[in-house]
């Protein structure tokens, strides 16, 4: 069984091959006459091993003829000849692909265990060390990685700002099956359908102020624009304004200003200009105010020239209540969209989420009116999902101020996005679901899940299914896969309760991909709920309350208004019987009387 094959400038090959017997061998064949290609000859073994050994797989050389194999956990280099140079041990394991940079023997491999592209060192003292800022995921992220080659010669164009990048790129190549058996043909199973290329890093840069601008200026209001190169790096914004007077009483410094977006605005890590904007409210009329832009990235915090405009004088029709309408949403929206309720009033039509298929994410507001959520197109490129948003507009002393609540997710499959706010009314928690590309590393990779999010930190991610708390029997996709409903919560959020098609929990029986079991999450544990009275197993089959008409031919779309109490200690379910149950303080079901 062959298992790799490289080839180097004289023409020489070397095969990798696994007898039926597991022995394994690295073999060369070298031009029976030098310079001609038409007819080879064995030349014998290079790396050799027995049944229980080790296998390396994936043979490539560098200029200098050396030799790179990887292993399930580690990669090694050997001599032309044959003896061990180098070795890397990968603690994840789970080592895929494997390709060097010829010109200076820096390996890179990809572990489908993190799904990332790991960089390394070149060989020192016999080791081979982690590169610095050497782990990178493929955006968007399929399939895994089998296949990758090194470019060192390919040489950019000169950057932005004259920046150069370095030369080299790395490529790499990602098959994906067809989705669902007979929608292909056989033999196209398993094709390449994805290709990354990856460029070398341009050196850390901060980021630039290009210009500032201010535009509908108002009596009492303004919108404050700047347009700032991220030069590669994360970058955030945030404008400071003040009144003259104030400014020359500070001693011409910003020192207590006003500042706008609230918590700062996101500009991403391109490496063109892009817009930032933010409209300040409370103004005095008639008054001279003094601003700026302060760009900030891991590379530098940079802050724009001194800029003036002067509001205009108060108009006399204004209602003597102060009542008028009030911009929620940004203004500034970079060809991004608020989504109304009715997606046929949106420009997107019909095509907008829900459309026809999706779920729409929900739209809810603070009982005292100053936070409002909402779903939106994305409003800042590089932040956020990449085709639908939840936003979150908070009213402040400076007027209304927007945050991205969405962490990065690759696009918007299955259904994925926000089902859910806290009950408190302060809108501080949020459930989201999505698939776990690299967001956090204690839950399966690949999976969709659901994630509790605290809205104050769209990066603060807590999976209700974790390695630790769940067993899972499904596929991340598929026909069999894991499937996910979400049904509710406490007020609090401590209690999350979901529906899904898995034994995740000991004490939940796995009845397969048709039949659901309900699951509590409470302090990072998986509980089933739909244990029958005095069972100490759950019957798969279930639904929270209402539940679909189980066994009937045309099911209905499940009810769970009410079925869970405010505290989550009474949780209502129904059965494949059509019989409804109350499961108490997660230990006791009782039976509801009657016919379902």
């Amino acid at each position: 069984m062959v298992g790799g094959i490289a080839v180097n400038d004289q023409g020489a090959v070397y095969l990798f091959d696994e007898d039926k017997t597991f022995a394994h061998r690295l073999m060369i064949f070298k031009p029976k006459t030098p310079g001609v290609f038409t007819e080879y000859e064995y030349g014998g073994e290079i790396i050799s091993g027995g049944l229980g050994q080790p296998v390396p797989q994936s043979p490539v050389l560098d200029d200098a003829g050396n030799i790179y194999t990887r292993e399930e956990g580690s990669v090694e280099k050997y001599s032309p000849t044959g003896v061990r140079l180098c070795e890397f041990q990968f603690s994840k394991g789970g080592i895929r692909s494997l390709t060097v940079n010829p010109a200076t023997g820096e390996p890179f491999f990809f572990s489908y265990k993190d799904r990332k592209v790991h960089q390394l060192e070149a060989c020192s003292g016999g080791k081979f060390a982690p590169a610095a800022d050497g782990e990178f995921s493929a955006v968007p992220q399929r399939s895994n990685i089998e296949a990758m080659a090194f470019n060192p010669g390919l040489e950019w164009p000169s950057g932005i700002l004259g920046v150069e990048r370095p030369a080299g790129v790395l490529y790499a190549g990602a098959p994906e099956e067809c989705p669902a058996v007979g929608s292909c043909p056989k033999e196209a199973q398993g094709q390449s359908s994805l290709g990354y290329i990856f460029a070398q890093p341009i050196p850390d840069l901060e980021p630039v102020v290009v210009s500032e601008s201010v535009s509908k200026v108002r009596p009492t209001s303004a919108t404050l624009n700047a347009m700032v190169n991220p030069q590669g790096a994360t970058t955030t914004y945030i404008f400071q304004y003040m009144t003259r007077t104030a400014f020359e009483e500070e001693g011409k410094t910003f020192t207590g200003a006003s500042e706008a977006p609230f918590g700062g605005g996101g500009l991403g890590a391109g490496q063109v200009a892009v817009l930032g904007s933010a409209t300040v409210g409370g103004l005095a009329p008639d008054t001279e105010y003094l601003y700026r832009v302060v760009a900030s990235s891991e590379n530098g915090t940079v802050p724009g020239p001194t800029q003036s405009f002067r509001t205009f004088q108060l108009a006399s029709d204004v209602l003597p209540d102060g009542r008028a309408y009030e911009l929620v949403s940004p203004a500034q929206k970079n060809g991004g969209e608020v989504i109304p309720a009715n997606p046929g009033f949106a420009s997107c039509g019909t095509e907008c989420k829900p459309g026809l298929a999706g779920k729409r994410f929900p739209a809810l507001a603070s009982s005292g009116g100053n936070l409002i959520s909402y779903q939106s197109q994305p409003f800042v490129f590089n932040e956020g999902a990449l085709e639908y948003d939840e936003q979150v507009s908070a009213r402040t002393v400076s007027g209304w101020q927007t945050t991205s609540l969405s962490p990065p997710m690759a696009g918007d499959p299955g259904g994925a996005g926000f089902q859910a706010f806290g009950l408190s009314g302060a809108l501080s928690s949020a459930i989201v679901y999505a698939r776990n590309q690299a967001l956090v590393p204690e839950a399966p990779a690949g999976y969709l899940n659901f994630f509790l999010e605290q809205t104050s930190n769209r990066f603060g991610l807590d999976p209700l299914i974790t390695n630790a708390n769940a067993t899972l029997h499904r596929p991340a996709t598929g026909l069999e896969s894991l499937e996910l409903t979400y049904a509710g919560a406490s007020a609090d959020y401590s209690r999350q309760f979901f529906e899904a098609n898995d034994g995740l929990s000991p004490e939940a029986v796995d009845g397969g991909a048709g039949k659901n079991n309900l699951y509590e999450w409470s302090g990072g544990q998986l509980h089933a709920v739909n244990l029958l009275p005095g069972a100490t197993e759950s019957t798969p089959g279930a639904a929270f309350g209402s539940g679909l008409l189980l066994g009937s031919p045309a099911p209905t779309a499940a009810n769970f208004s009410h079925a869970i109490s405010p505290d989550g200690s009474r949780v209502y379910w129904t059965g494949a019987g059509g019989k409804s149950y109350l499961r108490l303080n997660g230990s006791q079901t009782i039976e509801v009387p009657g016919p379902g």
